[in-house]
């Protein structure tokens, strides 16, 4: 059986306002669109180039999926990755200044930030866990998370081994814990899982040592 799931949604041509090289491999966009604030918590955007033997610019036919963590009424950021984009298109991205257009495909009905405000995380305690190839998003979610809680304990990126399930026996992935758990005041603490690969039974092996009920972890893809 398949099963897909349809959102509506529009494109709208964003401006570039600021360009950020996160290191060889990833550039953060800054970008200013419509007043809409209808972005959801993860947009498409797609790039333009020049056919030189037309000497006309055509739409790619490459769309790329981006998490959107941003809060309503702050300008877009997105995170371009090398490794995920066509060779074309990351030289695309990579000449990219300002006041350059960038086609960006939004959901309809789906307001910003939904995807952390369903967490119920507001002024909870709250650590990240990534896996490796999530890790340069690091200031990204304590920029986002900063919006909805002052009590941000930390981020942590799991090693990569063959499988990910393996990282979850690293002391060092349950000493940083044991810190969030001590700095927390007694309060609930969160935990938010940005991967894949890591099932919620292979989690609970982790947590349920430290008395972390199952209810506290989030997983984002």
């Amino acid at each position: 059986m398949s099963l897909t799931r349809q959102i509506p949604a529009e494109t709208s041509t964003f401006s570039v306002l600021n360009t950020l090289s996160l290191n060889g491999d990833s550039i953060e966009l800054t970008l200013l669109g419509p007043s809409d604030e209808s972005f959801g918590d993860r947009v498409v955007v797609s790039f333009s180039f020049c056919e030189s033997s037309r000497n006309l610019f055509r739409q790619s036919s490459n769309v790329y999926e981006c998490m959107v963590l941003n809060s309503a009424g702050a300008p877009l950021k997105i995170v371009l990755q090398k490794e995920r984009l066509s060779d074309e298109d990351w030289l695309q991205a990579l000449m990219l200044s300002a006041g350059d257009p960038l086609a960006v495909q939004l959901s309809k009905g789906i307001r910003k930030g939904r995807l952390l405000f369903e967490m119920d995380i507001a002024d909870a305690p709250v650590v990240v866990i990534a896996s490796p190839d999530n890790a340069l998003l690091e200031s990204y979610w304590r920029e986002s998370l900063l919006d909805y809680t002052a009590k941000f304990l930390g981020h942590f990126t799991l090693l990569a081994n063959e499988t990910l399930a393996e990282s979850l026996a690293d002391d060092a992935l349950t000493a940083f814990l044991q810190t969030a758990l001590a700095n927390s005041g007694g309060a609930s603490l969160q935990l938010i899982y940005h991967g894949q690969n890591v099932s919620a039974k292979d989690w609970n092996r982790v947590l349920r040592p430290l008395r972390i009920h199952p209810n506290q972890l989030h997983f984002v893809r």
